[in-house]
Order: structure tokens, then C-alpha cells, then sequence
């Protein structure tokens, strides 16, 4: 069903499932529940995926595949970059957030949170494939956690945490851009 109507009901499982998935996670969210927010019966979302787990999955592939187009074609400087996706749509949210319970998990959660983390990284520092491979590792460590974990739990947590405090996103995710660029010093090789 390559269809353009068999896209959009793709699309529209695709982008209900995420909303559910990030809301309710993935072990609480139902194929019968994104059938019924969807509009769309099972037999179609088992058209379009095999599982679940299928769903899930198209859907980090989808971010990652994003993220890797725009970390390739991007020419803005670092801080107008960060400050564009935080102050942007948003679209990744979700699709970070689904991530995010999907590694906390303590039994055999998935690896995409990592490999999305690392795809950023080693797109961005590019050198870091030349160094030996301790300092590569320490590298890799110092940047997934000092540097891709912050900027993703503002990202996560932005809207939230900006409501609490009464301050505005905007504001907020240019304060956060500040501090980040800041303390987190890149030491390349």
C-alpha cells in the first residue's frame, strides 16, 4: 500500500504512537490504544508493522536519520544551532523523551538513546575517530554525558520546568545555550 492514503495512515499511526509512547510509555501504551487514537483499525497498523517493537523502532530511526541529515547540512555557528532546536518545534521531544524511559529501564531496554547521543557527537567532532583509543573513549564519555545529556534533558524537561519557575522558553533555552557553551568546554585533540 504505497498509496498517498496508505502514507498518511502510516504517518498518522507513526505520529499517534509517538504522542503515546512519550505520554504513557511504551510498555503502558497498547496496539489497541494507538489503533483507537489513531482512527485507524489494528489490522492496519499490522499492515504497516509487525509489531510494536516495529513502531518503535521506525520511529527512532526517523529521529536519527533527521538528526544526521541536519548535523551534515547545518552551516550555523554552534550556539545559533543549540539555540534553534531549543527554541524550536520541538518535534524531537517526544521521540527524546520515549528514548529516555526506554534506557532507564532496568530490564534490557534499548541502546537508541546511546546511538542517537553518539551519532550527534561523532558528526560534530569528527577528530575524535583519530585519537588512540583510550583518549577516543574518554572522549566519548566526557562528550555523551557532560555534553549530549544536559542539552537533552533541558530539551526533555524545557517546557516543565519553565512553567514551575514562570519563566519563558525562549528566555529560558537562551540562559541554558549561555551556561552550556560556557561550562561545557569541547577540548579537541
Amino acid at each position: 500500500m504505497t498509496t498517498q492514503r496508505g502514507m498518511a495512515s502510516r504517518e498518522k499511526i507513526l505520529a499517534t504512537a509517538e504522542r503515546l509512547f512519550s505520554e504513557h510509555g511504551f510498555d503502558k501504551t497498547t496496539v489497541d490504544s494507538i489503533s483507537s487514537a489513531a482512527g485507524v483499525n489494528k489490522a492496519m497498523i499490522y499492515y504497516h508493522f509487525d509489531s510494536k517493537d516495529e513502531i518503535v523502532k521506525t520511529i527512532y530511526d526517523r529521529i536519527l536519520s533527521e538528526i544526521e541529515r541536519v548535523c551534515n547540512t547545518t552551516g550555523a555557528n554552534l550556539h545559533d544551532q543549540l539555540l534553534a532546536e531549543l527554541t524550536g518545534s520541538g518535534k524531537y521531544a517526544p521521540g527524546m523523551i520515549i528514548m529516555l524511559m526506554d534506557a532507564l529501564k532496568t530490564d534490557g531496554g534499548s541502546d537508541a538513546l546511546i546511538q542517537f547521543g553518539l551519532t550527534i557527537i561523532e558528526k560534530e567532532h569528527p577528530e575524535l575517530n583519530t585519537l588512540p583509543a583510550a583518549e577516543r573513549r574518554k572522549a566519548l564519555i566526557r562528550e555523551f554525558f557532560t555534553g549530549f545529556m544536559p542539552f537533552l534533558m533541558f530539551s526533555v524537561m524545557k517546557e516543565r520546568w519553565c512553567h514551575y519557575n514562570g519563566m519563558g522558553q525562549k528566555e529560558a533555552a537562551e540562559d541554558f545555550v549561555d551556561i552550556f557553551l560556557e561550562k561545557h568546554l569541547v577540548r579537541k585533540p
